[in-house]
């Protein structure tokens, strides 16, 4: 069983220890890739892309949401395969996505996080706070940057841990 749990902060219990001794790269630059996870997860369950993680193992969960409501996980491997990890069927109080990551939306999330704060996008988010979308950046120096962007995709707030 290759499956990665996930911790209450958000985490994996992947670790950090490589086997082969390198570092795994987190995250992406591109939103060519990243719309390329999202799309690789849309193949193998139904619903719209409303999260996306990169995990320290160099895979991708992609939380995907049909309009009723009902959500799976999928994890996406650094080689593009796909495979659904959890499903969901919505509750009585459930609806579907207000937001959601489609291509545009998710290079223009992109465009936005990494002019603001150049690194590695390791998250984007819609549709749970105070503004539509989350995006979390890896900065070179290490630092990591959770940006809050409106619907016209500009920065509404920032918070950055050491």
């Amino acid at each position: 069983d290759d499956s990665v749990s996930e911790n209450s902060d958000g985490s994996d219990d992947s670790g950090s220890d490589d086997s082969a001794g390198s570092a795994t790269v987190r995250g992406s630059d591109s939103s060519d890739e990243i719309t390329a996870i999202a799309d690789a997860a849309s193949e193998v369950a139904e619903g719209d892309a409303v999260d996306i993680d990169a995990k320290r193992d160099g895979s991708w969960e992609v939380t995907l949401e049909t309009a009723d409501g009902d959500e799976s996980e999928v994890r996406v491997a650094s080689d593009g395969t796909a495979r659904v990890i959890e499903t969901e069927d919505a509750g009585s109080d459930d609806r579907g996505p207000e937001h959601v990551l489609d291509a545009d939306t998710i290079d223009a999330l992109v465009k936005a996080a990494l002019s603001d704060t150049p690194g590695t996008v390791l998250e984007l988010d819609s549709g749970d706070g105070s503004t539509p979308y989350d995006v979390t950046v890896l900065s070179a120096d290490g630092t990591t940057v959770d940006l809050e962007l409106d619907q016209e995709f500009t920065i509404a707030a920032r918070d950055t841990d050491d």
